[in-house]
């Protein structure tokens, strides 16, 4: 019986890619490579969470996905926005 081979990429290398991709990851990204694909466990400062993903740009999609719904700026606009308020970006010198 003969079984397909498959490469997978160094978790170094990914976690430096990630690192390139994704330069506001505190600290340096380590990713794993497990039965469910390629994990990276990362902290928001408030909470963890955890990407996962089939291919190392599944796991990064994943990642900036997680961190949007996890954004502070985010939440407070949504809030904002609820309560009948608008929050807006103010010009910058």
């Amino acid at each position: 019986m003969n079984f397909p081979l498959i490469t997978i990429p160094d978790p170094a290398a990914v976690g430096a890619w990630l690192d390139q991709e994704q330069s506001d990851i505190s600290g340096p990204a380590r990713p794993t490579y497990g039965i469910n694909g390629w994990c990276l466990v990362y902290w928001t400062g408030a909470t963890h969470i955890v990407p996962l993903g089939a291919t190392p740009e599944d796991l990064l999609a994943s990642l900036r996905d997680k961190l949007k719904e996890h954004d502070p700026v985010a939440k407070l606009r949504k809030d904002a926005e609820a309560h009948g308020y608008v929050l807006m970006k103010l010009p910058t010198d």
